[in-house]
């Protein structure tokens, strides 16, 4: 795809749209960083008591599990003394890994991936950066997912339509 001139409102909106992107960055590490510290510092005194770090999250906290141990991962593996764009792909890898992580323990990711799909994710990890490729990834499984439900809907209406040219 070509890239818009400046005169195109459609590079005006996606400029706007990157920038306060960049503006927001240090606003969410800051917040990610301190997240995980608290969450840490949390589970630690909520082990000291004897309770069970899982459900008092699940009772006592907005957030869900997977949000934090995403938090504390970022907290653990990231540090103030990265640069921005360091700290921006620790964060990214730890909410990347939860989702994968999630997928492994529920057994949603037990399929095997097709040839197709395998060239597919080759492309984009050679195509584009580790963090774009991360998160392109749901939306290229649910592509492939809504393509069979039409592959399935059309291969139906073939039968249907043999069947009445039978008669």
């Amino acid at each position: 795809m070509p890239k818009p001139t400046y005169l195109d409102p459609i590079a005006t909106f996606a400029t706007r749209v990157n920038e306060r992107e960049k503006r927001s960055r240090p606003d969410r590490l800051r917040h990610a960083r301190q997240q995980g510290a608290d969450l840490r510092e949390l589970r630690q005194m909520v082990k000291e008591k004897g309770l069970k770090w899982e459900e008092f999250v699940e009772t006592n906290l907005t957030l869900g599990l997977t949000q934090t141990k995403a938090y504390i991962r970022f907290a653990e593996s990231s540090s103030v003394t990265d640069d921005e764009e360091t700290q921006w792909k620790a964060l990214q890898q730890a909410q990347g890994n939860r989702s994968q992580a999630s997928l492994r323990k529920s057994g949603a990711n037990q399929r095997e991936k097709t040839e197709e799909e395998e060239v597919d994710d080759a492309l984009v990890k050679f195509i584009l950066p580790p963090e774009m490729a991360n998160e392109l990834e749901p939306v290229l499984k649910d592509l492939r997912a809504q393509w069979g439900v039409v592959s399935a809907t059309i291969e139906a209406i073939r039968q249907a339509g043999k069947e009445v040219a039978r008669g």
